[in-house]
């Protein structure tokens, strides 16, 4: 590939053998090049450039926040915790993706949800069948 190309992660990879953190083949990621032109200096280990739109190819200055690595965890899990909440709302969970729930494990969520439970199905199941 000689200009542009895009990774099996979605990330754009750009040719710029000449800039100093570029790979042994000339590629660099395009939003840490973006970032490191915007800032007019390089990045350090401790930088993570976050898409704020959550498209790893769109690369425009305004969806890209510079944070540190505890920042930009913070900021993926509220964004996975959010999804989860709403996929649990429609009666999907991560453990069951794509399938609808019956109305009786609906019932024992609800419950183990109610009483704070925080954990697989398989332990909602076997601590609320008897009740």
């Amino acid at each position: 590939f000689v200009g542009r190309y895009i990774d099996t992660f979605g990330y754009v990879w750009i040719y710029k053998p000449e800039f100093v953190l570029s790979n042994k083949k000339g590629y660099v990621l395009e939003h840490r090049y973006i970032m490191t032109k915007y800032l007019n200096r390089l990045l350090n280990k401790n930088d993570v450039i976050h898409h704020i739109n959550g498209r790893t190819q769109d690369n425009r200055i305004e969806n890209l926040q510079l944070v540190d690595h505890r920042k930009h965890a913070i900021i993926e899990n509220k964004k996975r915790n959010s999804f989860i909440a709403m996929i649990i709302g429609r009666g999907i969970h991560p453990w069951n993706f794509g399938k609808h729930l019956s109305k009786i494990h609906k019932q024992r969520i609800s419950r183990a949800v109610k009483a704070g439970f925080k954990t697989t199905n398989r332990t909602i199941d076997r601590s609320l069948r008897a009740k």
